[in-house]
């Protein structure tokens, strides 16, 4: 995480690359609902950039995605107020299973989560949700649509 006194433009609060030493970045105090001031920024390494810096000095660490996202936006980024990096050793799925969840109806038992769609929370959410729906339809019952 990094937190700027003056504004980042980045061109969007949140921002995805698919190659690269980033692969998420989002605009934390973009949110609805979150006092003005101070910019924070929530960045995520790609996979193969993590675990080339597994080892390294959290410091460090964060020092470098600070150049990595200020390489990824092509610009110079002003000194942060903050700057913290933590590292999830087991965050991010490479490989997802490829199947919403996966359900057992001899033991009424099922699994989800990111790992088995992809490696965002919105795709753990949506894991969630379709076993609920495996369960519930396994007792006959059927759950209203999301309204979106």
């Amino acid at each position: 995480m990094m937190a700027f006194e003056q504004p980042v433009d980045a061109g969007a609060d949140v921002r995805r690359w698919t190659s690269g030493a980033l692969t998420w970045a989002c605009c934390n105090s973009g949110k609805p609902g979150r006092p003005s001031g101070s910019q924070a920024w929530v960045v995520h390494a790609s996979a193969a950039w993590s675990r080339d810096h597994l080892e390294a000095d959290a410091r460090e660490v964060a020092r470098l995605l600070l150049a990595e996202f200020s390489a990824a936006l092509a610009t110079p980024l002003p000194e942060p107020a903050c700057l913290l990096a933590h590292r999830w050793r087991h965050a991010r799925v490479e490989q997802p299973l490829g199947l919403p969840c996966l359900m057992d109806e001899d033991t009424s038992a099922g699994a989800c989560g990111d790992w088995c769609i992809a490696p965002r929370a919105e795709a753990a959410y949506e894991s969630g949700r379709a076993l609920a729906h495996s369960l519930l339809s396994m007792i006959g019952l059927s759950a209203p649509l999301l309204r979106r």
